[in-house]
């Protein structure tokens, strides 16, 4: 573990870089792509459940870049409404995603994030359903100003 040791006597003096939270960043990114254009995200974290969330951006069809800490996501022409099971098992979070595709396309496809399936079959004491995870629908949110 890295330690840094202060001593007193003298004021301090430097500069630091604060890298982006991870439990923040994952649900922005999500919410990219509610929007029909380009968001540009400043500092993200470069860990690897940042790399699996924009994987499932690109499955959804965004184009996302990254220069540095700064993430661009396009997200002009949305794709697919399915979070591909093998992105959604590494990544619990990828529930994220449902309320931002619903909202965009009205239809979302996910298994169980990122273990919950196997979870729940060990705890029950049964093998593995064929119940593959969350189909929703919400064509009510289309067009829909909520107040």
């Amino acid at each position: 573990m890295n330690s840094l040791l202060v001593r007193g006597g003298g004021p301090l003096r430097g500069e630091i870089t604060v890298q982006g939270a991870k439990n923040s960043v994952l649900p922005i990114l999500a919410a990219a792509f509610l929007l029909p254009g380009v968001s540009l995200l400043h500092r993200v974290p470069d860990i690897q459940d940042v790399t699996v969330t924009v994987k499932i951006l690109e499955a959804l069809g965004c184009r996302v870049k990254r220069r540095g800490g700064d993430l661009m996501v396009d997200a002009s022409h949305p794709a697919a409404n399915v979070i591909p099971d093998c992105l959604a098992s590494e990544l619990r979070s990828s529930v994220v995603f449902l309320g931002a595709i619903l909202a965009r396309l009205g239809e979302a496809h996910l298994c169980y994030p990122g273990g919950y399936a196997g979870q729940i079959a060990a705890a029950e004491k049964k093998p593995r359903s064929k119940d593959r995870g969350f189909v929703l629908s919400a064509s009510v949110f289309r067009d829909t100003v909520i107040c």
